[in-house]
């Protein structure tokens, strides 16, 4: 909108934008574009629209430096496109309300670094400020977003990926299916050993549709390294639907490895689940020595995680988070391990699990000092509630939590400590239960049984196996 670097890529030159401050700038697409597939067929179109960069917009560029820059009010927008039956090859892309840094393999643009510029150095972006900056579509079609800063479609080769130094308050994301009001990594896969994200990316009051703060979508790792995010401050962001601080999906759960360190998730909310944090579809998600504090959604308050990834928190606290399933977390299909120094506290459900709730997965407590307590459910499950059947977690028979088939609930999980003593105490002074599960919930008849109630319809036969101290009853 304001400045366009293009095109650099494979020329040895080193773009240095340094010093300056962009306002007031827009990028749009007046009128639909669209080109025949065919010769022989007008009717048979696809669109090729790609917007880049409201601000600043860097395309097909290896080598570009970006530091103490500042970029406010500025905006990509794209009208409504109407839906053709084969307009489905090129999907039109919008990138960057503030800063879009991308490379558009659409209109013929390579890079092989080995080739192009052995001497690539990469895009680093430091020292670096987005205000009120605005991605905006009302067209169903298009993807992307990334209202103060979008990095996407980068080539595998393009050397060191460095975003540091970040700060983005009050960008927002319209569309449905775009993500990261803040920030947006899309469509990359990520160096480990030259990919570094943070430290000091402070993200507050942005606005998506997912990823509230920042989104990483159909990110993947080019090895099986973790994929650091260190020193994330999301406060205050809205997610319409997952992550209201940050939401992390991958394409293929063996194709990401993430770790965050030091973050602070602090009063973010999501529409739909993983107020803090929102995780899908990853092989292992690490987080660190960080805290979750006063976030809220509809499903997992603090932190929600599904569809098979791992889950592990070290000296990470979940505290005060609300939901109406799952206050402090939701586990869904998903093996969660609270190592050493992790504390779930404070947390209220409006329905089930105050401090988790957990469907078709594990909730692992380690040995050492963990915490769960002080959590308040509506319900049952004051601590952790396990969902197996029931209506409780939003499922039916048809649909069960473990996903089993109707009724079916012979391979139903179970949460378990590792610990010398059982999860129930260690899990304490929660209301109305420490732990609970449906149908059958698990309720401490004195201090040192766990006893069980449980709910059987006529006709229902069930196998339950449960933990109690280093007995199984």
């Amino acid at each position: 909108g304001c400045v366009a670097v293009i095109d650099f890529a494979g020329t040895g030159v080193w773009v240095h934008v340094q010093d300056a401050t962009l306002s007031n700038c827009t990028v749009t697409s007046e009128a639909t574009e669209q080109v025949p597939r065919s010769s022989t067929s007008n009717a048979d179109v696809e669109y090729d629209v790609t917007l880049v960069g409201g601000g600043l917009g860097v395309v097909n560029t290896a080598d570009v430096w970006v530091s103490r820059v500042r970029i406010e009010l500025c905006s990509v927008t794209m009208p409504y496109l109407p839906v053709f039956a084969s307009s489905l090859l090129r999907t039109p892309r919008m990138y960057g309300g503030g800063l879009g840094v991308m490379f558009d393999q659409m209109v013929g643009a390579s890079y092989d670094a080995a080739v192009d510029d052995p001497r690539s150095r990469g895009v680093v972006i430091e020292d670096f400020t987005a205000i009120g900056n605005l991605v905006m579509t009302p067209s169903s079609r298009a993807i992307g977003g990334g209202g103060g800063v979008a990095v996407a479609a980068l080539p595998v080769d393009i050397g060191l990926i460095i975003v540091a130094s970040v700060a983005a308050d009050g960008n927002s994301v319209s569309g449905s299916q775009l993500a990261g009001g803040g920030m947006l990594f899309a469509d990359t896969a990520l160096r480990p050993a030259s990919t570094f994200i943070g430290p000091s990316l402070a993200l507050s009051n942005n606005k998506a549709p997912s990823g509230g703060g920042l989104a990483l979508s159909a990110v993947t790792s080019t090895s099986i390294e973790l994929i650091e995010l260190l020193g994330l401050e999301l406060r205050g962001n809205i997610a319409v639907g997952v992550g209201g601080g940050l939401s992390v999906a991958s394409p293929s759960s063996a194709d990401a490895r993430v770790v965050i360190r030091e973050a602070v998730a602090a009063g973010n909310t999501a529409g739909t689940s993983g107020g803090g944090t929102g995780i899908a579809g990853l092989a292992l998600v690490i987080v660190s020595n960080s805290t979750f504090d006063g976030n809220h959604a509809m499903r997992g308050g603090g932190l929600a995680v599904a569809d098979q990834a791992i889950l592990q928190l070290d000296n990470t606290q979940v505290v005060g988070n609300t939901a109406e399933y799952g206050g402090g977390l939701a586990a869904e299909g998903t093996t969660c391990l609270l190592q050493s120094g992790c504390a779930i506290t404070g947390n209220v459900a409006g329905r089930y699990g105050g401090g988790a709730l957990v469907s078709s997965g594990t909730l692992t407590y380690a040995a050492g000092d963990v915490a769960v307590s002080g959590n308040r459910a509506e319900i049952a499950g004051g601590g952790v509630f396990e969902c197996l059947l029931s209506q409780a977690c939003g499922k039916t028979l048809a649909s069960p939590c473990n996903g089993v088939g109707s009724g079916d609930v012979s391979s139903m999980t179970y949460v378990e400590s590792i610990s010398p003593a059982d999860a129930a105490a260690q899990t304490t002074l929660n209301t109305p239960s420490n732990l609970a599960s449906d149908p059958v919930a698990l309720v401490k008849t004195d201090g040192t049984t766990t006893g069980m109630v449980a709910t059987i319809s006529s006709g229902q036969e069930i196998s339950r196996t449960l933990k109690s101290g280093s007995e199984r009853t």
